[in-house]
């Protein structure tokens, strides 16, 4: 429902849902009614533990590619938008410059993360600082 509020954690990336090393994982005998609405959504706190399950970093985090987790699963899910959530992250310590999101797959809820692209300028600057490289190169081997 609206205003709730539900502490995620995980400290390990790829470890495994539900378990520990790994994330947590809601399951749901039955059917999960989201009855919260977009002005009163649900509030769903992002925290990252390391190993040793304390707050801080969590191990393999890779913030330049797209993640997702499974982070709860029902029998039956009714009235999902993503809009009636409220992804927090003020507790997610590892640094990313993407977005988190939810989404619903089948009977899941699952937490995704989208990468930020690189801007064209990025690029841009990258190719420039390679063909720099391979000019000096070439020129030092036209010195010999």
């Amino acid at each position: 429902g609206g205003g709730g509020n539900y502490l995620w954690e995980i400290n390990n990336f790829t470890g495994t849902m539900g378990a520990d090393p790994g994330w947590d994982l809601i399951n749901v005998t039955g059917n999960l009614d989201i009855t919260a609405t977009s002005g009163s959504p649900f509030n769903i706190n992002l925290t990252t533990l390391t190993l040793a399950n304390a707050a801080g970093l969590a191990v393999n985090w890779d913030g330049s590619i797209n993640q997702s987790w499974t982070i709860l699963s029902a029998g039956s899910i009714t009235g999902f938008m993503a809009d009636k959530f409220n992804l927090n992250a003020a507790g997610f310590q590892n640094p990313y410059s993407g977005t988190f999101g939810i989404t619903q797959s089948g009977n899941n809820l699952v937490l995704t993360y989208t990468a930020a692209i690189p801007e064209p300028s990025t690029y841009a600057l990258m190719a420039l600082g390679g063909a720099m490289a391979a000019f000096v190169l070439r020129r030092r081997q036209n010195r010999k």
